[in-house]
């Protein structure tokens, strides 16, 4: 099965408060100004159900030029960063064993191609590649 672009509806945005409850970061980019659902009452993600995956754009902080995405995978929420919108490259921004990289790199390609830079599912040529930031 692959990702499949789908609008978050009222029980995904309690599965995504649920899956970032071990984060406090998570949890508070997600609920602080109003709340990131409230302020994008439409928003898109990918989901696989047969592996219990998903990708979906993530509140931004930091420099404004930056996008972050939240990639659930393996009962982990990721925090993705798209350092330069012009580029392919996005940066896992914690560390994780060699194996579960590799595991992902592959399965956050798929997820990128159904769900693009914005959510649309437009991928306009983006293939994303999974890097380590350093």
């Amino acid at each position: 099965m692959t990702y499949i672009l789908k609008e978050i509806n009222e029980n995904d945005r309690k599965r995504i408060l649920l899956d970032a409850s071990c984060d406090e970061k998570k949890i508070f980019r997600l609920t602080s100004r109003r709340g990131f659902f409230r302020i994008n009452p439409n928003m898109k993600w990918v989901v696989n159900r047969e592996i219990n995956s998903y990708l979906m754009g993530s509140p931004n902080y930091g420099p404004i030029e930056h996008n972050h995405y939240y990639y659930y995978y393996n009962g982990k929420l990721y925090d993705i960063l798209l350092k330069n919108f012009s580029e392919n490259f996005v940066y896992i921004t914690e560390d994780i064993e060699i194996e579960l990289f590799t595991v992902m790199k592959k399965k956050i390609a798929e997820a990128f191609l159904a769900h693009g830079k914005v959510g649309s599912g437009k991928n306009e040529g983006f293939e994303a590649e999974l890097k380590e930031l350093k």
